[in-house]
Formats: structure tokens, C-alpha cells, sequence
């Protein structure tokens, strides 16, 4: 087909129903889709961001835990007993605690060993 013929059939044509649109309302109706995307986008943000705060939490506690019991009796722990102290016999004279100092024997008092000669 040639241009012509395509003309003389676009002419033979109605022009059809008004334009009822402006670009005004086309504007206007972009906003309103563009709002209401923007509010499911916030509110899918906000229910998937509590989700995995929850989906956390189910996850870290576990469901088997035993219930809190109360304590049971304290167990304590008794000392060694202290190695005895070496006491010689009596009439056995001890070590020499003072040097140039007398021997002198372990139920002596210090007064009957300072008067003795």
C-alpha cells in the first residue's frame, strides 16, 4: 500500500470520542499511584522488619528449656586439718634460737633460764 492510500483511509475515518483527558489529570493520577506505592512500600517494610525481629527471638530461645528450679542445699568444703606442730619430747633441748645463747630445754620459762648460771 502506498501513503496516499493509507491517508484517503484515515480521512475516511471519524475522529471518534473526545479526548477526556488532560494532562492535568494525568499528573494528578500519577501522584496518587506514586503515594499509595510509597505507603504499601513503608508498611511491608514495617511488617518485614518485625517479623524477623520475631523470627530472632523464636529462634535464640529454645522451646526445650527446662523451668527454673530452686537451689538445692549448699555443699561446703572442709579444710585440710593443719600438719601438727613438732613438739620435742621433754628433757630434749630445742634448736639454738639466739646464737651464743644456752640451750634450753621446751618446759624451762625464760625466768628460770636467765637465773640459772
Amino acid at each position: 500500500m502506498r501513503d496516499d492510500d493509507i491517508r484517503v483511509l484515515f480521512d475516511e475515518v471519524d475522529d471518534g470520542p473526545a479526548m477526556s483527558v488532560s494532562a492535568d489529570d494525568v499528573i494528578a493520577r500519577g501522584a496518587r499511584i506514586r503515594d499509595r506505592r510509597r505507603t504499601l512500600a513503608i508498611i511491608g517494610s514495617a511488617l518485614a522488619s518485625a517479623a524477623a525481629v520475631i523470627g530472632v527471638a523464636v529462634a535464640v530461645s529454645p522451646a526445650d528449656r527446662e523451668p527454673i528450679r530452686p537451689a538445692g542445699p549448699v555443699r561446703t568444703v572442709t579444710p585440710a586439718p593443719a600438719p601438727p606442730i613438732a613438739v620435742p619430747p621433754p628433757g630434749v633441748p630445742t634448736a639454738d634460737p639466739v646464737p651464743g645463747a644456752e640451750p634450753r630445754s621446751p618446759g624451762a620459762s625464760s625466768r628460770q633460764a636467765e637465773s640459772t648460771p
